[in-house]
C-alpha cells in the first residue's frame, strides 16, 4: 500500500514540462473569508506518495469534506509507481463553494482506507499558532 508523505492545499500547482518538477504557489493552511458562502476561485490539492511495492498501480479516490461532510469527490485516480518511484497527485478545483466556516480536508482513500489528508481551516476567527501550522497528516493520525 502506498504511503502519503506530503499533502497540502495551494492556490495553484504547475509542473515543468522538461524536468517534471512541481511548483506550488500560495500554500494555504488558514483562510479567513469575510463572509459565507465563500468560494475559492482556484484551489489545488497536492499529494506526494511513495510506494510500498515497486511497479504498483492502484485506483485511489480523493474525498473533500468540510467538518466531516462530503463536499466533493474525485474517483478512480490511477496512481502508478513505475520502477519504485514516488507519485504526485494534483487535483485542481475551480469555484469550490463552502457554505459555512470549518475544517476543509482532502483525504486520499484507497479501498476504503484513509491514507492521509491535506487540511485547511476556513474561519474568520481561527488565526492562531495551531491554525497556521502545516503538516502532512498520515492515515494513522486521522
Amino acid at each position: 500500500m502506498p504511503e502519503l508523505i506530503y499533502a497540502l492545499f495551494a492556490e495553484s500547482v504547475i509542473q515543468d514540462q522538461l524536468s517534471g518538477r512541481h511548483s506550488v504557489m500560495n500554500v494555504m493552511y488558514n483562510v479567513q473569508p469575510e463572509g459565507y458562502p465563500f468560494a475559492f476561485p482556484a484551489l489545488a490539492a497536492f499529494f506526494q506518495f511513495v510506494p510500498a511495492d515497486e511497479n504498483l498501480t492502484v485506483p485511489m479516490d480523493v474525498v473533500f469534506d468540510l467538518d466531516g461532510q462530503e463536499v466533493g469527490k474525485v474517483e478512480d485516480l490511477e496512481v502508478s509507481f513505475e520502477e519504485g518511484r514516488s507519485h504526485t497527485v494534483v487535483i485542481r478545483i475551480n469555484n469550490l463553494v463552502l457554505p459555512t466556516p470549518g475544517t476543509l480536508r482532502a483525504r486520499a482513500v484507497l479501498q476504503d482506507q484513509d491514507l492521509g489528508y491535506a487540511e485547511m481551516i476556513v474561519d474568520p476567527a481561527a488565526l492562531s499558532a495551531e491554525a497556521v501550522q502545516g503538516t502532512a497528516n498520515s492515515g494513522e493520525a486521522a
